[in-house]
């Protein structure tokens, strides 16, 4: 009988020690899951910027970047009137 309660109390142990080691490791895998899901958070708010960036770009090359044949022709047509 004496050794039955010895053997259980040492399993009861065993489980008390599994438990806290599994809690530790419960906490640390939560605290992983959060850094994951803050940079998640900012790599999508940068692809946002980034997308943005591109669209400002694109536009750029569309409107500014093709008008300079107007913009020398004006600078012509300036330089005839003043000249």
């Amino acid at each position: 009988m004496g050794a039955d309660l010895k053997f259980k109390q040492g399993q009861l142990e065993n489980a008390e020690n599994t438990a806290a080691r599994l809690r530790v490791q419960k906490e640390q895998i939560q605290n992983d899951l959060d850094k994951v899901k803050n940079l998640e958070g900012r790599i999508h708010k940068e692809m946002q910027q980034a997308q943005e960036k591109i669209s400002s770009m694109e536009d750029e090359m569309q409107n500014k970047f093709t008008k300079t044949e107007d913009l020398q022709g004006q600078f012509e047509d300036e330089k005839v009137r003043m000249g």
